[in-house]
């Protein structure tokens, strides 16, 4: 049960350390996962991840009650599975802005540091390069609403972008990580060409309870693997990439957290820091859904014909509505000094409340995402047992800045509805059922209809002076430790999050190997 390094999660981030730290044959490596190893066939389709919500590959979490949210609980999906969200997002692929790692302000993790490491991971998911941007050969799906979007945000003032990686104040086609039609995942990408690997140990349906800590190191991480408790040692280091929600989770089951929550659960307090499940940040999207002209969106799916249609285009691997990633399309809204403050997802069909709310064909959505949320959250644990639900609390809207810059995007939303090409095909404002007419209006739809974008990050984050891991990801207090993930992120990016995460990951692998050196 001894290795040299045990990788707690195995999602986006662990599959990257899986790899990295297992090419060196003389490093034993365990990575463990409490989901499965993905095989169900949708993970494969991308227009199917919305089907995976709430299924047994996901940790189906909630938050409380949010005021800001008018007393609802919101949804948020988390990848119970190998790959993690990888396996079941929306793939859109994109850097965060050089201003992000700016704002950071952690020494090693400047952009001219981190480029290399992003250019590496775009390697390593087949896109080529050309004067330093990443671009796919891939021929993607691109339904024809979606070119009537990016049309109408032209008219809008919107400038001509390209499909790459960099986050560009225009209207452009994503980049998504789908490779002949399929998502390719983190474990695609890293952990497949690593799998075979004598030296690397992959363990599934294995839920990590707690770090046994003793002397200010980590001694073993105790498992409940297959109805046992198993305990695993590393000789080495432990890396913790269970995700924003999970990883503070396990450091407080372990005894390292705020104290007030760790007595009022009767944990003995080994590791005292307030921080551990501080500084909870998302991106919230919120906009409206147009019914359109019959048979022209994405919701063709939703009948037998169609479907079985698309999916032997699919199988056959001609161009197919299975292939689409549903959010085809967005726009960064930047401002004077040249940073994005707003970003747009664009969708050729109904996609209410994660896609649980089935409207009749045919529709689309778009609207505004918060890119820069000034809310602040935090996540604790309910109890010891690692069963028991978290104590998720977002505080969405909290902060009076986060509504007002969305107040006004919305309005923005509308306007590009009303631009040629995008307006002679809608009918109709399906949702909400009538257009907002005053400020009131506006305030009750964001209230309403405001969705997390499925980007959780900050919940154990880096800073040189105070946080809970340093800039080397080390926790402080703990010697064996290191924490790499989207928990780690001191301020959430301005862009879809994946590709940092896996940035975050390859940079951790990289100082762990030269510390061994």
């Amino acid at each position: 049960m001894k290795f040299d390094y045990i990788i707690a999660g195995g999602g986006t981030a662990g599959c990257v350390l899986a790899n990295r730290l297992s090419e060196d044959p003389q490093n034993k490596v365990l990575l463990i996962e409490a989901g499965p190893r993905g095989h169900h066939p949708l993970i494969r389709v991308p227009a199917a991840f919305s089907e995976l919500f709430k299924s047994g590959l996901d940790w189906k979490d909630e938050t409380v009650p949010q005021p800001g949210l008018s007393g609802q609980r919101m949804y948020s999906p988390r990848g119970r599975v190998l790959g993690g969200c990888s396996s079941m997002n929306a793939m859109i692929f994109l850097r965060p802005h050089p201003s992000d790692m700016k704002r950071w302000n952690q020494p090693g993790w400047s952009w001219e540091e981190c480029l290399p490491l992003l250019q590496q991971v775009e390697q390593q998911f087949g896109f080529y390069h050309e004067e330093g941007e990443a671009y796919s050969r891939e021929p993607f799906y691109q339904h024809p609403l979606t070119d009537r979007f990016l049309e109408a945000a032209y008219h809008c003032g919107f400038n001509r972008g390209l499909q790459n990686s960099t986050v560009q104040s225009a209207a452009f086609p994503f980049l998504k990580n789908i490779h002949r039609g399929r998502r390719y995942s983190a474990v695609d990408a890293y952990l497949r060409p690593a799998i075979k690997r004598p030296n690397l140990t992959v363990l599934t349906g294995a839920l990590i309870d707690r770090f046994e800590i003793r002397d200010g190191e980590i001694k073993h991480a105790r498992i409940l693997h297959q109805k046992q408790i198993k305990h695993f040692t590393a000789t080495r280091s432990y890396v913790l990439a269970a995700g924003t929600f999970q990883s503070p989770a396990i450091l407080q089951r372990s005894g390292a957290g705020p104290s007030d929550l760790l007595d009022r659960l009767g944990i003995r307090p080994l590791l005292t820091n307030d921080q551990i499940g501080a500084n909870l940040q998302d991106h919230l999207i919120c906009g409206f859904a147009y019914r359109v002209n019959p048979n022209q969106s994405l919701d063709a799916l939703q009948q037998w014909t169609p479907r079985l249609r698309e999916l032997w285009r699919w199988i056959a691997g001609q161009q197919n509505m299975l292939s689409s990633n549903i959010a085809e399309a967005g726009a960064f809204h930047f401002d004077a000094f040249g940073e994005p403050t707003l970003q747009y997802h664009f969708g050729p069909v109904f996609f209410i409340r994660h896609g649980f709310v089935r409207r009749a064909p045919h529709g689309i959505s778009f609207g505004p995402t918060l890119i820069r949320p000034e809310s602040r959250g935090s996540v604790a644990i309910s109890s010891p047992n690692p069963l028991s639900p978290l104590l998720i609390d977002p505080r969405y809207y909290e902060a009076p800045g986060d509504m007002e810059a969305m107040l006004n995007e919305l309005h923005k939303a509308m306007e590009i509805a009303r631009q040629e090409p995008l307006r002679s095909v809608i009918e109709r404002m399906e949702l909400p059922e009538r257009e907002p007419a005053d400020e009131h209006d506006f305030k009750t739809h964001l209230r309403e209809y405001s969705q997390t974008l499925y980007h959780p990050v900050g919940t154990c984050r880096m800073d040189s002076a105070n946080g809970v891991v340093d800039p080397f990801l080390k926790i402080r207090g703990l010697s064996n430790l290191r924490i790499a993930d989207a928990s780690v992120m001191p301020l959430i990016t301005s862009s879809n999050t994946q590709a940092t995460v896996m940035m975050i990951a390859e940079k951790a692998a990289q100082m762990i190997l030269e510390e061994r050196e």
